[in-house]
Formats: structure tokens, sequence, C-alpha cells
């Protein structure tokens, strides 16, 4: 992506899952969070938006777990979204 051009992430929960939590990127001065006044969330939805300030490699993460039953056995696993990004001129 280009530096200027925005970035906009949308994850959906997947069925026994909790939500996604808020995507972060490993460097906010490559890839900084804006508020996207267009973004409404339905439920099990998870929005971020961003936008490309400088050149530079950055990483944006963000993970879910189980939905787990009080007092009940849980797996333990965690989903992970991650998506490497290159901003350029």
């Amino acid at each position: 992506m280009r530096v200027g051009q925005k970035l906009e992430v949308v994850l959906r929960a997947a069925q026994g899952m909790n939500n996604w939590s808020h995507p972060v990127a490993s460097d906010t001065s490559v890839l900084s969070p804006i508020v996207d006044p267009a973004a409404t969330a339905a439920i099990g939805v998870t929005l971020a938006a961003f936008q490309a300030t400088k050149p530079g490699q950055v990483d944006v993460t963000a993970n879910a777990s189980p939905k787990c039953s009080p007092g009940q056995a849980c797996p333990m696993y965690l989903a992970v979204y991650s998506l490497r990004l290159t901003v350029t001129r």
C-alpha cells in the first residue's frame, strides 16, 4: 500500500468463538489507527481502520478465543489474524 491510503479491517466471529480483539498495528508510526465515521459494526463483527503515514513494514494482528460456559472445560486454543503490510511512497 502507499502512504496516504487507508486500510479497513473487518473480522467476523466464527460460531462458538468470542469476538475478535481490536486489531492493532505493530508500528503506529507507519500505520496509524483512525476513526471510520461510516463504520457501524453488527453483532459479532470487529472493525478497525488505519492510514499509512510513512514507508515501512508493519503487522496488523488480532485474536479470538472460544466461548466457554462457566464451570465447564474450555479448549485451549486461540484464533489469530495476522497481516504483514509494506507501505511505500
